[in-house]
This record gives C-alpha cells, sequence and structure tokens, in this order.
C-alpha cells in the first residue's frame, strides 16, 4: 500500500482512477486494450504508447504532411489493378495496371534506401538499367497519380522519413504572389531537405516570369539534395517553360505511364 492509499483510502483511489477513466474514454483518448491511458506494459514492465495513440499520432502527421484526407490510411496494397476510377473496369489495361503495382510496391520496399541514396538499379524501356530514385508518373484523371503519392508519402512518414504532398497549383501560388515570400522561403528549405517531395496535379499553365525563376530555385534545391522527388502529371510537363533545373530535374525521373482510364 503507497502513501497515496493510507491518505486517501483505496475505495477514494478506485474511484478517483474510474473517473479519470470515463473522461479519458469520453474525450477519446485510448481504447480498451490500454484501457483509455493511451499507454500499455509490455513483458519486461516497460511502457509503451498503444496502437489505437500511434494511429492517432501518424494521422495528425499525415495531414501536416498534406496528404489529402480521402487517402489517408490508404496503403500500397489496396492499389486496384482491376479498376479505375469509379470501378471502371480497366479492360486490356490491367496488365499494366498490375506492372505498376509491382513498381511501387517495390519502391515502397526500398524507400529507405532510395531516400539514403542507395538506391537499387532497374531495367525499363529498352532494356537500360538505371537507379530507381525519381520517378515521373504520367496519366489522365482517374489513373491513381493522387493515390500513388498519398501512400508513397504515408510510407515514408511511416519509416521515419520526413515526406510531404504538394499539388503543383498550390506550388505555383505561393511562388508568384509577392505576401507570400515567407511561405515560398519555407518551400525552398523543404525541397532541400526533405526526404521525399511529391508533387501532384502537374499541368501546362501561363506562367508569370517570376514562376519561372522560383520554380528553378526549389528544383535546383532539390537535385542539390540528392533525395527523391515523385511527379505526377498528365503528360505535359514538359511543356512547361521554365529554367535548366526544372528541365534537369525532368531529366532525373524514369518516366511510367499508368493504365489509361475511360
Amino acid at each position: 500500500m503507497n502513501d497515496f492509499d493510507n491518505i486517501l483510502g483505496v475505495d477514494k483511489i478506485e474511484k478517483l482512477r474510474d473517473k479519470a477513466r470515463t473522461e479519458r474514454m469520453v474525450e477519446g483518448k485510448g481504447c480498451a486494450l490500454c484501457d483509455y491511458s493511451g499507454y500499455t506494459t509490455n513483458e519486461d514492465g516497460l511502457s509503451s504508447m498503444c496502437s489505437c495513440q500511434k494511429k492517432k499520432f501518424f494521422r495528425e502527421l499525415f495531414a501536416l504532411a498534406n496528404v489529402p484526407a480521402p487517402f489517408i490510411e490508404k496503403t500500397v496494397l489496396e492499389w486496384d489493378f482491376r479498376n479505375g476510377k469509379n470501378g471502371v473496369d480497366l479492360g486490356s489495361q490491367q496488365e499494366i495496371s498490375q506492372k505498376i503495382f509491382a513498381l511501387i510496391s517495390f519502391y515502397d520496399k526500398h524507400l529507405l534506401n532510395i531516400c539514403k541514396n542507395q538506391a537499387p538499379k532497374i531495367k525499363h524501356s529498352g532494356g537500360v538499367r538505371q537507379p530507381l530514385c525519381s520517378v515521373m508518373f504520367e496519366g489522365n484523371i482517374g489513373s491513381g497519380k493522387t493515390f500513388i503519392a498519398a501512400v508513397l508519402v504515408q510510407s515514408a512518414i511511416k519509416k521515419g522519413l520526413t515526406a510531404k504532398y504538394y499539388e503543383f497549383p498550390n506550388i505555383i501560388d505561393t511562388l508568384t504572389k509577392t505576401d507570400k515570400n515567407d511561405q515560398a522561403e519555407h518551400l525552398y528549405d523543404e525541397f532541400k531537405n526533405l526526404d521525399l517531395v511529391a508533387i501532384d496535379c502537374i499541368q501546362n499553365y501561363d506562367y508569370y516570369a517570376k514562376f519561372s525563376l522560383q520554380l528553378d530555385r526549389i528544383c535546383a534545391a532539390r537535385i542539390n539534395s540528392g533525395k527523391p522527388t515523385l511527379l505526377f502529371s498528365d503528360g505535359n510537363a514538359s511543356a512547361i517553360s521554365s529554367g535548366s533545373s526544372w528541365n534537369s530535374l525532368l531529366r532525373s525521373c524514369i518516366t511510367v505511364r499508368l493504365p489509361y482510364v475511360r
């Protein structure tokens, strides 16, 4: 019996514990497994975060990484190689979809090494062997671009890496507006330091000259980092008018064509 038991009495202690437990339950903290404390005790008597808290913790990290809400907690294993968007049968495109699944599974498996500049080599067009690092995924609407971006960013975070999902129109907005200079600098730092960067919704727009210069600057930072970049476009990324660093980033990517979805 400890000092608190002596002072308050066992019954009083149990009532306080039950009250605290009920409050945590109402607030959505913890689960039955951890008795709503958020922590469990292993066989060695050491305390560790319960799986329910880990799930909440990662959901918060995914949101901070800009992962689109519909794709939070999705994984590579949920890639549907039989159907496209809205359940449309891929038909003859299923074979391509299976190869995409094999590729993103392989990428996911080797993600730690890829981010450590120890990328495995793969054989692609024309039998050329090349390190699997940065990848450009091209496809029409519903071909799975956002899904791939979201699941690989989340997988990187679960592996203890730093990663973030971006949409190209938002990058344009940040780099072209004078009242967002601080955000532009923050974006530059992220491109320089993050382990994995995924840029979705790349399309050809009419750009300001300032945007081309700023885009080139962040691309140069990304290339110099030596870390992987995942690009997702409708097939017109090369038509974007910018400087040499943007073009160098495109050339550094292995281009992968996604299944065509009708």
